[in-house]
């Protein structure tokens, strides 16, 4: 029996799609994770065009047939050092920021600042998070502040 290339991938896709619900792939994101990379609650404005941009962003991936269909899906973004997670909470998202200044003032770690950015990129896609360009990953106040916006 031959596979054709196309169907090799929507079988790839949905098998790995119903490993992710299996798995209930943003269960590693706990308090430690929160901390250990210094995420916190964005600002209310932030938030909420977060969560507008992760909501987009899931219904345009449940309607073009994505494995996780009918899910919600764990989004990140990153802007310069800076990144944003929107996670699946019931029918809507619990949005955090990890902003690189406070990481590299706050992080307890013996890496250099990109590499521990670079490591924090790595292991949200191993938990299952997919990167989203439309979703805002905004500066600190701190940084905000010091750039006169």
């Amino acid at each position: 029996m031959k596979i054709t290339k196309s169907r090799l991938k929507k079988i790839i896709k949905e098998e790995v799609g119903a490993f992710l619900s299996e798995e209930g792939s943003t269960g590693k994101v706990d308090r430690q994770f929160l901390r250990k990379y210094v995420f916190e609650l964005p600002r209310r404005s932030d938030e909420e065009q977060i969560i507008k941009a992760a909501t987009r962003a899931s219904n345009s991936a449940r309607k073009y047939g994505h494995p996780q269909h009918g899910k919600l899906l764990p989004l990140y973004g990153y802007n310069q050092g800076n990144y944003s997670i929107a996670l699946p909470d019931g029918d809507g998202y619990v949005v955090y920021v990890s902003y690189g200044d406070h990481r590299d003032k706050k992080a307890q770690t013996d890496l250099k600042y990109d590499a521990f950015t670079s490591e924090l990129g790595e292991e949200l896609r191993s938990m299952g998070f997919e990167k989203h360009d439309g979703m805002p990953a905004p500066m600190s106040g701190d940084n905000l502040q010091a750039h006169n916006y």
